[in-house]
């Protein structure tokens, strides 16, 4: 029976020994679920930037198409946007290429503001041909020599039949035909219509004629001391008065609004 009490107390201490054993690895599985634990949301941050000067854009559409939610960018090319681990973020904006960012573990955990750089995208546009004229006279030239593609015009009215009804023997079924003075008019109106526009044309060469003789280099460099042909067009549009304007106006009230508009030109040239 002396022996009795050691054992009782060896039992104890086994018991006590496990129990912590038990509790120190309870606790370190929770440490180690609680440090695998992902965060549900995070909030990533950045910066849009455009190559090849590396500025802002602005507008920026950035979306989450895996969560069904975008945002843009403001004014400083800046967005936020609420994301989990595995997303995939895409930037797209007009003129650039669009980019995909993946949402990893580890960019999650550095919670560093990004940078987002977009490329200029080049676009394919079918090729247009212009052929403008240089001078009125290139113009007035081919408007002159235009060759109409339509085929001559045909006078061969269509011949009216007269129809009998079989039914009712001795009667005539009406027949409607277009006339002659409809036929010509269809064709010859577009032409009387271009040839106004001709008029008109000649008239405004005219205007434009009658004008120079008013205001021309030569007027406007003993007026305002102006002899640069570049700088005699400007000034030119800078007063902006129409031909018509010039030819029906007085010639000292002309030249008159000519170094009032002079003045203002050249205050506006000493500010620059």
């Amino acid at each position: 029976m002396k022996g009795t009490p050691m054992a009782l107390w060896g039992n104890a201490l086994k018991s006590i020994i496990f129990a912590m054993v038990m509790a120190w690895a309870g606790i370190a599985g929770a440490m180690e679920d609680g440090a695998m634990e992902k965060p549900e949301w995070v909030v990533i941050q950045g910066v849009v930037l455009g190559l090849p000067d590396s500025t802002a854009v602005p507008g920026v559409h950035v979306l989450n198409p895996i969560r069904g939610v975008g945002t843009t960018t403001n004014v400083d090319g800046q967005f936020a946007m609420r994301v989990k681990a595995g997303d995939e973020i895409r930037f797209t904006a007009i003129g650039f290429e669009s980019t995909t960012l993946t949402v990893t573990d580890s960019l999650v955990a550095k919670e560093e503001r990004l940078i987002i750089v977009l490329t200029d995208k080049i676009y394919d546009l079918p090729t247009v041909e212009v052929r403008p004229y240089a001078t009125f006279t290139e113009f007035k030239y081919a408007f002159l020599n235009f060759k109409d593609p339509d085929p001559p015009l045909d006078l061969n009215l269509p011949e009216v039949q007269a129809h009998y009804d079989p039914r009712d023997p001795g009667e005539m079924v009406s027949v409607t035909a277009p006339g002659p003075i409809s036929v010509l008019y269809d064709h010859f109106s577009r032409r009387e219509k271009e040839k106004r526009q001709y008029q008109e044309v000649l008239a405004q060469e005219e205007l434009a004629r009658k004008a120079k003789r008013v205001i021309n280099p030569t007027v406007v460099k003993n007026l305002t001391g102006i002899d640069n042909e570049e700088e005699y067009y400007a000034f030119l549009r800078f007063c902006n008065m129409s031909n018509e304007y010039i030819v029906h106006t007085r010639e000292y009230e002309v030249y008159e609004r000519l170094r009032q508009c002079f003045a203002q030109y050249a205050m506006l040239k000493e500010q620059e």
